[in-house]
Parts: structure tokens; sequence; C-alpha cells
């Protein structure tokens, strides 16, 4: 189900309903990190622009949590050590199901005139690192449409085929909205590595380039590593020394609107 005629997603259709509609949540904003069995950032992004759109798998009741332009910070996690790091984002403008669910759910939304459904590249296939699937066409819904409209719908439809909400397959997806070079560091830091989405807690941003640079030279000279400490760490001090005289970036004590950017 998609907000976003140009980019369709696999939707899903049902029977007729008279769910009432849902007014919207108030926009979120996610952490979600991407592994490195399937991915590093570089290739991560370089597939986002290759298809058009990301997708990530995710619980149904973590889904149903999100709303249409949530923002999510795909992160990168660099070990124990050193702080993880954005390195893109995108908003949340559509939500993926199995045939079966996505084409009750749409159907219904059809007839209830909530939606329209696009064929557009409907039966190709999607090719990802981590696995491949079958575009089933989209079902476009109208801008007042909420998540949990269609989550609601969605639930009512898995009960009729016999299946436990918890068990469908969810994806949640949406535009590359930005792409963080180098990556960012996350502030406050991250302390453990987890699947799935985080909310974004209150006052956290994404630190400037000056920050993730401090920070990583500052893990670089902590470094029980000989060479990390002793070689590595001089070398990028002395490129980010390069990069602050040509104004590349900013320390982390100066604000500049073009390195900074809130969560």
């Amino acid at each position: 189900m998609s907000t976003d005629p140009n980019n369709p997603p696999a939707a899903a259709p049902s029977t007729p309903s008279t769910s009432p509609a849902r007014a919207r949540k108030s926009q979120q904003n996610w952490y979600h990190f991407i592994g490195r069995e399937h991915y590093t950032p570089e290739s991560f992004v370089a597939e986002a622009k290759r298809i058009g759109f990301i997708s990530r798998d995710t619980s149904p009741s973590l889904a149903r949590a999100m709303e249409f332009g949530d923002r999510v910070f795909c992160a990168d996690w660099r070990g124990d050590e050193i702080p993880a790091a954005a390195f893109c984002a995108f908003k949340v403008s559509r939500f993926f199901f199995s045939e079966e669910i996505a084409q009750a759910v749409g159907d219904e939304m059809v007839a209830a005139g909530r939606c329209r459904y696009d064929g557009t590249g409907a039966g190709t296939a999607i090719q990802r690192e981590c696995g491949e699937w079958i575009n089933g066409g989209a079902y476009v819904c109208n801008e007042d449409v909420s998540a949990d409209e269609i989550f609601e719908r969605a639930e009512r439809a898995a009960k009729g085929q016999g299946v436990a909400f918890g068990d469908l397959w969810v994806m949640v997806g949406g535009k590359l909205t930005a792409e963080y070079l180098p990556p960012q560091t996350i502030l406050p830091r991250i302390e453990k590595f987890f699947r799935g989405f985080s909310r974004v807690p209150k006052g956290a941003r994404v630190g400037t380039i000056g920050e993730s640079m401090e920070h990583f030279i500052f893990t670089l000279l902590k470094s029980d590593d000989a060479h990390l400490s002793q070689t590595v760490a001089p070398v990028v001090g002395s490129i980010y020394d390069s990069m602050l005289r040509a104004g590349m970036c900013f320390p982390p004590n100066v604000k500049n609107k073009s390195n900074k950017r809130s969560a």
C-alpha cells in the first residue's frame, strides 16, 4: 500500500468493508540497522538507487506503529567501541504484504473508495542482495489513509484466512531521501545493536562531521592496537585538520546548518 503514485509498492486485495477513516498518527523518527551480512553502507545505498526505493522486513506490530511520512535513519553498527553512524535516510511511503493479504486489503479499500490499483511493474522481479520478490503492483491510497486503517483491514483479512496477525509478512519502505557522506555519528550513542526499528529518543540527533571525526580519532587513540593508535590516528587527524582548514567541516562547538542534521 502506498501514497506515492510514482513508485508503487507490492500491495494487496479483500472483501468490501465499512471501516471508518482513521486519523494519521504524528510523524516519528526511527533508527534501523542495516546488517553487514548482505550489505555495506555503500552497496545498500547503491541498491536503493537502482531499485528506486528501500524495503525492509519488520514485524506487523512494529509496522503498525509507524505512519506515512515517518523518517527512518539507516545506521551502520561499527562495533562496541566506535559509535553507530547514520549513512542514509528514507521516508515511509509504503507497506508491503503477501499477495493474498495485499489483494484482500486492496480490493476492500478500492470498494470503499479509499485507494486505486496501479499495476505498473506487476510481475517483475525485485532483486536485492538479501533476497528476491515479485512485484504485484500497488494500491495507491488516498492522502487521508493512515497506517492504522491499513493494518486494521490486514488483521481482519488475516483472521479470515486463518492467519495470526503476528505471523503476517510485512515490509516497510520508501524513497531514499538523504545520504550522509561520511556517515554521521548518532548522538547520544546507541549502546547495543538491535534488529527491527527503534524510535529516535527525544533530543537525539545525527552529529556533525566534526563530531564524527573526533569520535573516530578518539577511539583510535584509545585502541590497544599500536598500529591504530600510533600510526592510523595521526593520519586521520591530519586529514581532519585539512578538512577544517578547507572549510569542508566544522568542529563540534561550531554550529552550521549545512553540516548538522537534527533527528
